[in-house]
Parts: structure tokens; C-alpha cells; sequence
């Protein structure tokens, strides 16, 4: 009969501990040249290039979200096999070595190219989705819970800071490379970055965990019998419904209707990330004190509906309002997206995690994929000239960012649904000097 393997000691599993999560931290840097040369300028470029339409680049962006929905059977499978290692270093890297067939899609008849663009990051993304769930429920039990809002803003800042330098360097090759080899260029090296980071993964720890052996429709179902966490996957769907709406379409109207550089585009993305590096740390020092679900909201609400606002200000030869916004992107996707993130760590119990984040992953991806998949058929049928409502002249890109700004005002509305223990309201947390003082009322006792 084959025994379990003893547990190290309290100091050995302490040094294991810190050594994954500053391997996570190094690993994170070429991973952040695969994600960003996977997609962004370089994926909407090469979109562009290929001649896709709004509706096609709403697909584009909902593709990878859609790859979501078969995440419960590799949540089943690393249920069955005890451990998340050995599947997470297979999907990242199946998922990220199928990116070499990208710059070879030119050798085909061209009107597959696109189509096959599609089917190359739906088949990709599968394997992806799949690896963020492993690593996902992975880290979560690498990462001690009360530094988790210090760390991963840390983490997210500095990686921010790497992909700007990548965004930066993409940037100028697109736009002084010819075409198509720029697009080969970047997303060849983008191939060896990917690959380099799964080799850094595989250096990683992973706990010795209690898991549940469950079934498929267990694996399925477990989560939804869980009151509370079934409304944060309520809250996670909406969320995915009111960023996906706007989201994917940001690179395409600034590259399409506003005629930026792709230089500028990098440009963006590096006050981005410079915001987030200084940003994301002190948002996560916040959410360890009064908790990542006032933070989410602050930021989803505030900074999350301001965003796609602030893009329909701008105009051709007007670029600076587009740089306003990026206060609004790194405050929304980044302290927003790393509260979220915090927050369904702490509401899946760590026996059920991967089967928690895998179904969780399949609402957000389905809700997500719709979301973009209209936001792109509204798009293409209003049309860039646009309709005229009234004194106020829209074009189909202006109406998706309104509306998904006004559905992000409500997603208050879904956060004060579930509870996290010991969270602030967010009221409170933007009270004059509330960090700095007492509360008026008892913050020890959970929201309702």
C-alpha cells in the first residue's frame, strides 16, 4: 500500500513558500511578452490586417472568454489526479505552443486566414483558461491569505511595468517593421516567451492539499449549492457583461476611428502600467485592512464607468483625452480586477477551489463572449457614421461605451449581495481620513 508523503516541517514549508512566490514574481516576466504580443496591438493589428469587421473583432475578443466553458473538466481531472502541477505546465504549455501557427495562417487561401485566426485563439485559449484555473487555485494556497492584497498588487504592478516595456517595444515595431513580418516577428518571440515561463513554472511548489475527489456533475454542481458563492458568480457574470460590452473594442477604436500610431497605442498601455505600478501596491495594502469587496466597488463603480465615458470624448488629433483614461484603466482592470480576484479566492473553500474557479470561469466566459459578440453586431450595425439622437451625433462605438458605462455604475447592486467577513463598507472607506481613524460604526462585523 503506497503511503502518503510526509509534510515538511513548519520551516521547510515556509522556505518552499517564499521561494514559489518570488519564482511566480520571475516567472511573470516572460509570460507578460507571451500575453502581450498574443493579443493587444499586435492581435488588433494583425486582425486589421487580415481585414476583419467590428462583428469579426468582437469574436476576436470574446474568443478567448468563450474557451472558458470546458475549465470544469480540467477542474475534474485535477480532482481525480490529487494534484495541479502536472495539468497546469500541459495546458500552458499546449496553450501557449499553438501560437507558433499563427505567423504561418498567411500561407493560407486568403479568405481562411481570418476564420483561422479565430480557430487558433479559441483552440489556444481552451488550454489557457484552463491553466488560469490551476494556477489559479494553486497560488491561492501558496499565497498566506493576509498578504495576499500586498503581494498580488505587488505582483500585477510589477508585471504591469514589464508589459509596458513590451507594449513599448511591440509598439515600435509595428509601426517601422513592414507588414506582414512585423506580425511574424512579434508573435514568434512571443512563442519563446510563453514557453520560457512554463519552464519557470515548473520550478514552482505546489502544498500538499485536501481535495475532494468529486464527479463531473459534482464538479458542476458543488458550487452552485453554495449560497453565497453562487452570488458571486452573479457578481463575476454582470461584471463580465458590462467590461466584455466595451472592452475589446478600445484598441480598435483607437487604432480605427481616432488613427492612432501603434506607438501611441504603446504609449497607452506604458501610462497604464507605470499607473498600476504605483497604484496596484497601495490598493492592495488597503484591501488587507478593510477588505477587497469596498475596493472592487470603488473601483468598478468610480474608475470602471469613468472609462469608457472618457472615451467618447476624444476625437482624431485629440490623443491627450485618451491619456486621461488610463488613470481609469489601471484603477478599473488592475486594483478592481486584483480585488475580484482576492475575493474569489476567499469565497471558494481550498478542498473545492479548482471546481469553484472553474465554474465560476464558465459563467464569466459565456457572459463575457456574449458581451463582446454584441457589443461588435451593435457596432457593425449603427456603423462608424453613426445616428443622430437628437442635438448628439453617435457612432456605433460611442453607443457600446455608454451603455456599458452605465451598466458598470450598477454593479453596486450585485457586490452588496454576498458577504466578506470583516469588509468595510465603501462608504466608509472614502470617509475623510477613514484609514487613518476610528469608524463610526463597528467594522469587525461582516457587510450584509
Amino acid at each position: 500500500m503506497k503511503h502518503p508523503e510526509p509534510h515538511p516541517n513548519v520551516d521547510t514549508t515556509e522556505h518552499l513558500v517564499r521561494r514559489t512566490m518570488r519564482l511566480s514574481v520571475l516567472e511573470g516576466v516572460p509570460a507578460m511578452g507571451f500575453i502581450v504580443w498574443t493579443g493587444g496591438s499586435v492581435l488588433t493589428g494583425y486582425a486589421l490586417y487580415l481585414h476583419a469587421t467590428p462583428a469579426q473583432l468582437g469574436l476576436l475578443g470574446g474568443m478567448p472568454l468563450v474557451a472558458q466553458a470546458l475549465t470544469p473538466l480540467i477542474a475534474y481531472l485535477a480532482g481525480r489526479a490529487g494534484r495541479r502541477k502536472p495539468l497546469a505546465l500541459l495546458t500552458a504549455g499546449v496553450g501557449r505552443g499553438l501560437w507558433i501557427l499563427a505567423p504561418l495562417i498567411l500561407l493560407l487561401p486568403e479568405h481562411l486566414r481570418l476564420w483561422a485566426l479565430l480557430a487558433l485563439i479559441g483552440l489556444s485559449n481552451v488550454f489557457i483558461a484552463a491553466n488560469g484555473t490551476l494556477w489559479f487555485s494553486w497560488m491561492g494556497d501558496v499565497v498566506p491569505e493576509k498578504q495576499r492584497g500586498r503581494y498580488f498588487g505587488f505582483r500585477g504592478g510589477l508585471h504591469g511595468m514589464i508589459g509596458m516595456l513590451c507594449a513599448l517595444l511591440g509598439g515600435l515595431a509595428l509601426d517601422h517593421l513592414p507588414s506582414p513580418l512585423k506580425f511574424q516577428v512579434m508573435l514568434t518571440a512571443a512563442v519563446v516567451c510563453g514557453l520560457l515561463a512554463v519552464v519557470l513554472l515548473s520550478l514552482h511548489w505546489e502544498p500538499p492539499h485536501a481535495t475532494e475527489r468529486l464527479g463531473l456533475r459534482e464538479t458542476l454542481t458543488a458550487p452552485l449549492h453554495d449560497r453565497n458563492f453562487r452570488r458571486f458568480i452573479v457578481l463575476q457574470a454582470y461584471w463580465a457583461l458590462a467590461w466584455n460590452l466595451a472592452a475589446p473594442f478600445m484598441l480598435p477604436y483607437f487604432y480605427g476611428e481616432l488613427h492612432l500610431h501603434f506607438t501611441q497605442g504603446a504609449i497607452y498601455s506604458a501610462l497604464v502600467a507605470t499607473l498600476g505600478m504605483v497604484l496596484m501596491p497601495q490598493w492592495g495594502r488597503v484591501a488587507d485592512r478593510v477588505g477587497h469587496k469596498p475596493v472592487f466597488t470603488i473601483a468598478a463603480v468610480g474608475a470602471g464607468s469613468a472609462l469608457p465615458l472618457v472615451w467618447t470624448l476624444a476625437a482624431p488629433g485629440q490623443p491627450w483625452i485618451v491619456w486621461v483614461s488610463a488613470l481609469f484603466d489601471a484603477t478599473a482592470a488592475g486594483a478592481g480586477g486584483a480585488a475580484l480576484a482576492n475575493l474569489a479566492l476567499a469565497n471558494a473553500p481550498r478542498e473545492r477551489r479548482s471546481a469553484y474557479m472553474a465554474v465560476m470561469g464558465v459563467a464569466t466566459g459565456v457572459v463575457g463572449f456574449l458581451a463582446a459578440t454584441i457589443g461588435g453586431q451593435i457596432i457593425a450595425h449603427v456603423g462608424t457614421q453613426g445616428v443622430n439622437l437628437g442635438p448628439v451625433h453617435l457612432t456605433g462605438y460611442h453607443l457600446v461605451f455608454l451603455v456599458a458605462a452605465l451598466l458598470r455604475t450598477q454593479v453596486w447592486r450585485f457586490v452588496r449581495t454576498f458577504e466578506e467577513l470583516g469588509a468595510w463598507r465603501a462608504r466608509d472607506v472614502l470617509r475623510p481620513r477613514a484609514l487613518g481613524g476610528r469608524l463610526s460604526r463597528d467594522v469587525s462585523s461582516p457587510t450584509k
